[in-house]
């Protein structure tokens, strides 16, 4: 999915973290990288940021949305 357009009185998204642990919130460890999940309380979309092969000759990173209830 693309990247959705927050609520038409908003022109960017608020992204907060939420989960996790205090110290570093949205952020888990995914099999050799970490995942990032965060959410904007205004339209409710969530983003999900994960890495994985952090090495200093490759970077993969995806980036996926999904719109709220």
């Amino acid at each position: 999915m693309a990247k959705p357009k927050c609520i038409p009185v908003r022109t960017r998204h608020s992204w907060k973290r939420f989960g996790g642990v205090k110290e570093n919130p949205g952020v888990w460890g995914y099999g050799g990288g970490i995942k990032i999940v965060e959410h904007c309380p205004h339209c409710h979309t969530e983003r999900v940021t994960t890495t994985w092969d952090m090495t200093r000759n490759r970077r993969n990173t995806k980036v996926s949305y999904r719109e709220g209830v």
